[in-house]
């Protein structure tokens, strides 16, 4: 049985040592493997960045950091603070402006049941003619959700036309 011996010398590479941060203020040059690899990165998909971010984090045994959220107590606190400055002062409410809509049928005229069922199945994607009259059996639907306003009048007109009763949230 033959034995062999590994022998390994040290060496200090001048390499190594340039990535030790300077003491002084001078700001560092980046390696060009450094300015390679963010050139290669910076070349990369979005997919490719996220298969690049798993890997890592398996290769460099990363785990998931999570932050506590505040406690109750402190955002309670730090609330009642400007509440109580604010009270000399008339308050003003901001109005709001809905910009999205949701558009929902709730009934038909029983005569227009075909139109109807023929305008769900034409206007709305990936619905066939069975799943377009369950659809209508089963009423009230959403028929558009988070619409802005134009996209929603001109839905409720076309419903309105073949004898259904829309509305508009």
């Amino acid at each position: 049985m033959q034995t062999s011996v590994v022998r390994r010398s040290i060496g200090f590479s001048t390499a190594r040592f340039a990535a030790v941060p300077k003491v002084d203020d001078e700001e560092r040059q980046p390696s060009e493997k450094v300015v390679g690899l963010v050139d290669a990165i910076a070349g990369l998909t979005l997919q490719e960045v996220a298969d690049l971010n798993t890997a890592l984090k398996k290769r460099l045994n990363i785990s998931e950091v999570s932050y506590a959220a505040p406690s109750a107590a402190a955002s309670v606190a730090a609330a009642a603070a400007p509440e109580e400055e604010a009270a000399d002062e008339p308050k003003e409410e901001a109005k709001k402006i809905q910009t999205e809509f949701t558009v929902t049928m709730t009934a038909f005229d029983a005569k227009q049941k075909i139109k109807v069922i023929k305008a769900i199945k034409a206007n709305m994607p990936d619905m066939n003619l069975v799943s377009a009259k369950k659809f209508v059996e089963d009423l009230p639907k959403v028929l558009r959700q988070d619409v802005d306003k134009e996209e929603a009048e001109k839905v409720m007109e076309i419903f309105k036309a073949e004898g259904a009763t829309v509305e508009m949230k």
